[in-house]
């Protein structure tokens, strides 16, 4: 597995890793639970007041947005949430050093969340994925713009009147598919609405400088599978190769790279 070490001036602002699974109807009932193995593991925060927004599109009715019941177990430092809905399970953290230091945390999740709802004895498997998201803010003289490399801008580089413009790429690849966005907000204090839902403290995000919102995910449909742990930690690292390769060869310049490192 790829390891880079953590950069000095990294753009990241947050990593979310992501398991959907077949719904748990009565989830309500196991939050106390689940919410007192979660204290014991650091993680004195607790709040249900984001429904999670659900968009669908239906014949004859149109456009509905619907709130799912979602559930947030936060740390002390406010750098790491668990989020958790009758099908889905993420991984947040605004505090990301290494993909080899977040792997334990996401596979101790995984197990607490694994254990209380017996998942592997009665549901299945949707999807996994994995989501790096970078504010890309001037540095060393360098305009967000120059930081990235042309062909992944959409030609809004040089256009000073364009306040906002989203590239998207996607790609197949041997795991699942890949994607990222490159967003330059309307404004600079912009934060994607998931993002502020989180309730993570973001402090290495500066809200007073102009950015470019880099979106980069890999995605594996799982479409019925059998709910296995092991499995999905495998799928983790997997997904993870592609977004790294993302990250540190393909998006940004050369000289992007070298003044993340602080070099």
């Amino acid at each position: 597995m790829t390891e880079h070490e953590k950069l000095k001036n990294a753009p990241l602002v947050l990593v979310v890793a992501q398991i959907n699974f077949s719904p748990v109807e009565d989830i309500e009932t196991h939050i106390p639970a689940i919410q007192a193995k979660f204290k014991e593991q650091g993680y004195p925060y607790f709040d249900d007041k984001h429904p999670l927004q659900e968009i669908t599109v239906t014949q004859g009715v149109g456009i509905q947005i619907n709130g799912t019941k979602q559930w947030f177990f936060i740390n002390k430092k406010k750098t790491v949430s668990i989020a958790l809905t009758k099908n889905m399970l993420a991984v947040n953290t605004a505090d990301y050093t290494t993909f080899r230091v977040f792997l334990p945390v996401v596979e101790n999740v995984l197990k607490i969340i694994t254990d209380e709802l017996s998942l592997e004895k009665y549901n299945a498997l949707e999807q996994v994925s994995l989501r790096y998201v970078d504010h890309v803010r001037p540095i060393g003289g360098k305009k967000p713009e120059e930081l990235i490399k042309a062909e992944f801008l959409g030609g809004f580089a040089q256009d000073e009147t364009v306040q906002l413009r989203q590239v998207l790429i996607e790609r197949k690849t041997d795991v699942g598919v890949a994607r990222f966005v490159v967003f330059k907000p309307f404004e600079s204090q912009t934060v994607l609405a998931d993002i502020q839902a989180t309730g993570l403290n973001f402090g290495n995000m500066e809200k007073d400088s102009p950015c470019i919102v880099l979106d980069m995910g890999h995605v594996k449909k799982m479409l019925g599978e059998d709910f296995n742990q092991l499995q999905i930690m495998d799928t983790f690292r997997n997904l993870h190769q592609e977004v790294d390769d993302f990250f540190f060869k393909q998006i940004p310049t050369e000289e992007a790279l070298k003044l993340w490192k602080g070099e």
